[in-house]
This record gives structure tokens, C-alpha cells and sequence, in this order.
């Protein structure tokens, strides 16, 4: 081979082998963007939702106990505490709600965990009808009388005294319990069942980091903006335009701000991606490192602690505060509206998201 083929050779050599690399449009190869697209898919899956899936089993496993524990001995201290084990386990719950994705979302097994607002009637209904209530009945029926939002309003929304006489005087005592103790156990096996769902989930979710509207990092950022506009549109607008606390999510609890703090918070932490030592990179560093958009992270980093703060802000309830200080339920909306608009704009253009939802989509 004389000098000036040997030249050729390498040319079109070179040629070939920037092509088999590819170049995004920003010039960043693309085998460096789904290298990274991998590693914060699989950071997300190792360091949080396989995680909080697991905890949530034993949050929900022990609620189920202490449900038993109370229908045993009904005391205003059973009471008590089973209000604080279903705390512990909707708080959990809510670190892990905004990521109904991929198989899990085929499942609709989310609805069957929480669904709001409880079918509170056909409830009633059920205790005063359904000749046998257990496990089974609860499985069969509708996710509105089952769940979280089910256990709520059986615990919540009265004077202790009331709720208690409830499971103990009333003539339909024991068959109330039964619904509880149902409702308990559903929904153990449900949280079990998500989380097997999970485990049989990693290969394929890991390894599916393309840019169609399939691939797990395109699901992930549309399933955190859709959980934003849900908060913004369902959780507070509704109930800010009809000045109604009954259009809280948590009205009975008095845990709607809790709740909605808990799901940004969980938000925030799968965008930095500091869930532990060993699980560090995030969609954080994924704009800023590897499509080198240090600037635009920046911004979203300081919305999400402008939102938090604005929560933060609200001295009481979110139910106390809907009637007597709305302006800063406003402060909150504000921010959240820059938070939205940042993913649902800037994050997505940068990290060539295909939205897949509008703006009245819910969970």
C-alpha cells in the first residue's frame, strides 16, 4: 500500500468510526449521553425506588399489625397509634407515588394503594351489608373503598371518643373492624406486590435508556412533571378555588401539606441523585455534566428550594391556612408553576424529553 492509499485508508477509516459513535446535536457523542442516561437510570432504581419499595413493605406490614393489635384491644391509645403507624406508611407511600411507570403503570396496582377521595357512601354500604368482610371482599372491590384514602376516613375526621365508639358500641362494631383489618392486609400485599413488580423490573428498566417514548429516562422525567402538575392543578388549585378544605387530599388527616412537601422532597432528592455514597448521580449531574448546561441545573435546583421554602412557610395546615392566609398557598403556586416549566421546558429541550402527557393529566 503506497503512502497516498495508505492516506485514503485512514480517512475513510476515521470517517466510519466518528459515525459508529454518533454526535448529539449539542456535539456530545452519543455513546457519552447513554452511558450516562444508564448510570442515572440505574443510580435511580439501586439508590431510591427498590429502597423505598422495600420499606414501604414493613411500613405497611407493621400497620397491618397494629390494625389487629386495635381491633384486640380498642383503646384511645390503639387508636392512637395505629392513626401514627398509618402516617409512617402514607409517608412512605408518598416518596414513592409520583413513579407509576413502565410495567408498574400496566398494573394499575398505584390505584389500588391510593386513590382519593374515598368512596365514603359505598363504605358505609359495604359495613352495613356485605355479610362477609375480609381480605378477599377487599380484593374484588373498587379502589376507592380500599387503600389509603379508605383507611383515612375510618381514623380520622372525628373526636377519638366518636371514632372509638364506632369500633366498639356501635351495633355494626365488629363488622367495621373487619373492614379496617381487610383494608390493613390488602393493603400489606399490595405494597409486597408493588414491590416484586420492582425486582422483576430492573433489567429491563435499566437497561432500555433510548430516546423514544419508551425509554426509562424519558418515563422518569414525565412522570415527575406530571406528579408537579398534579400537585399544582389537583392537590391545591381545586381546593384554593372553591376556599373548600373537602377538596384537600388530606382533609381528615390534616396531612395534605405533609403529603405534598414529602412528594417534591422525593422529587428533588431522584433529581439531585444523592441517595446514599455509592448512589450519587442524578439527572443533577446528568444536565450539568454531561449535556454541560451547568446554568439551566442551577435554576432548577433553586426552584425546587424556593418551592420547598414556600411550603416550609406555611405555619399550620394546609387546611387551616386555605381559608385565613391563601396568599401563601399563591406563593406556593408560583413556585411551583417556575418548577413545571423548568422540566417541562427547559429540562426536556436540553435532555431531549418527549413529553407524553397534558396538562390535565393526574397520576
Amino acid at each position: 500500500m503506497n503512502r497516498f492509499t495508505h492516506s485514503i485508508f485512514l480517512i475513510i477509516s476515521s470517517f466510519f468510526f466518528i459515525n459508529s459513535c454518533g454526535i448529539d446535536d449539542d456535539g456530545t457523542p452519543t455513546t457519552k449521553i447513554e452511558d450516562a442516561r444508564r448510570q442515572q437510570i440505574a443510580n435511580f432504581y439501586d439508590g431510591f425506588i427498590v429502597h423505598q419499595t422495600s420499606i414501604h413493605v414493613g411500613n405497611t406490614t407493621s400497620l397491618f399489625e397494629i390494625a389487629t393489635l386495635f381491633q384486640e384491644t380498642p383503646s384511645q391509645e390503639t387508636l392512637r397509634n395505629l392513626k401514627e403507624s398509618w402516617r409512617i406508611a402514607f409517608s412512605t407511600w408518598k416518596k414513592i407515588e409520583p413513579f407509576n411507570i413502565g410495567i408498574i403503570q400496566e398494573s394499575f396496582i398505584h390505584s389500588s394503594i391510593h386513590t382519593w377521595p374515598a368512596a365514603t357512601n359505598e363504605i358505609e354500604n359495604s359495613i352495613e351489608n356485605t355479610s362477609t368482610i375480609d381480605v378477599n371482599y377487599i380484593s374484588g372491590i373498587g379502589a376507592q373503598r380500599k387503600g389509603y384514602a379508605a383507611i383515612e376516613y375510618l381514623l380520622f375526621d372525628e373526636e377519638e371518643s366518636n371514632i372509638l365508639a364506632k369500633f366498639t358500641t356501635n351495633p355494626k362494631a365488629i363488622k367495621r373492624s373487619d373492614y379496617l383489618i381487610a383494608l390493613t392486609e390488602n393493603l400489606k400485599n399490595t405494597t409486597t406486590n408493588l414491590n416484586q413488580l420492582w425486582l422483576s423490573y430492573e433489567t429491563d428498566f435499566k437497561m432500555d435508556v433510548s430516546t423514544s417514548v419508551k425509554g426509562n429516562q424519558n418515563r422518569l422525567i414525565n412522570a415527575m412533571i406530571a406528579q408537579l402538575e398534579f400537585i399544582k392543578n389537583t392537590k391545591i388549585e381545586e381546593a384554593l378555588n372553591t376556599m373548600n378544605v373537602f377538596d384537600l387530599e388530606n382533609y381528615r388527616s390534616q396531612f395534605s401539606k405533609e403529603a405534598i412537601q414529602l412528594n417534591i422532597e422525593a422529587l428533588r432528592l431522584v433529581y439531585t441523585g444523592n441517595f446514599n455514597s455509592n448512589n450519587t448521580f442524578g439527572l443533577e449531574e446528568y444536565l450539568s455534566q454531561t449535556l454541560e448546561r451547568p446554568a439551566l441545573n442551577e435554576e432548577v435546583i433553586n426552584a425546587y428550594t424556593a418551592t420547598i421554602s414556600a411550603f416550609n412557610a406555611i405555619p399550620s395546615s394546609l387546611e387551616n391556612v386555605i381559608t385565613n392566609e391563601p396568599a401563601l398557598i399563591e406563593t406556593c403556586l408560583e413556585n411551583l408553576t417556575t418548577l413545571i416549566r423548568l422540566h417541562k421546558v427547559d429540562v426536556a429541550s436540553a435532555a431531549n424529553i418527549i413529553i407524553t402527557f397534558n396538562d390535565n393529566d393526574g397520576d
